[in-house]
């Protein structure tokens, strides 16, 4: 396939998606230093060659466990850090198959003890692979808002850290 044929790419740009992808499953865990754990899982799926491709895939990071503390030092609870990412993906070729367009649409979850924050996101991307083995994609990560902030407290909802990416690949 001239897009690639691993499910994982949809990680890194939802325009990546693409009918090879059909069927395929992708499960990837890492148990990393101070009992840091994170893993993906991503599934995808093409119902129609007209109606594009589709992929759900998560997203988890599991910072490990933590000691809470009071103000005067004294210990008050033991919890975990996590952060989730639930994904929705859609991407379909464009009438002369040289270009690809992909949208991520992300629900976001964080939770460090009783601090809760969630959001929604959206990726987009479009991509384009010429006839001499040139691929160039561009890519807005990200845009959306978060709508529980952490703090309880706060009307403002934070901003989420909006990317905006250009990659350029040439086979020689």
């Amino acid at each position: 396939s001239i897009w690639g044929d691993d499910v994982n790419l949809i990680y890194s740009n939802p325009a990546l998606l693409n009918p090879s992808m059909d069927k395929q499953i992708s499960l990837n865990y890492c148990n990393y230093v101070g009992d840091l754990n994170f893993g993906y899982l991503a599934y995808a799926r093409n119902f129609k060659k007209d109606q594009g491709t589709f992929a759900a895939s998560m997203q988890f990071y599991n910072y490990g466990k933590f000691d809470g503390y009071d103000e005067f030092g004294q210990k008050t609870n033991t919890f975990n850090a996590n952060d989730y990412s639930i994904n929705l993906n859609y991407a379909k070729s464009m009438a002369d198959s040289m270009f690809n367009i992909g949208i991520a649409v992300k629900t976001i979850i964080s939770q460090y003890d009783v601090y809760r924050s969630m959001g929604n996101a959206v990726d987009f991307g479009i991509t384009y692979h010429g006839s001499k083995n040139l691929t160039m994609s561009i890519l807005a990560k990200n845009i959306g808002y978060m709508w529980k902030s952490y703090s309880n407290t706060s009307l403002k909802s934070e901003p989420l850290p909006v990317d905006v990416q250009l990659g350029l690949s040439y086979k020689v």
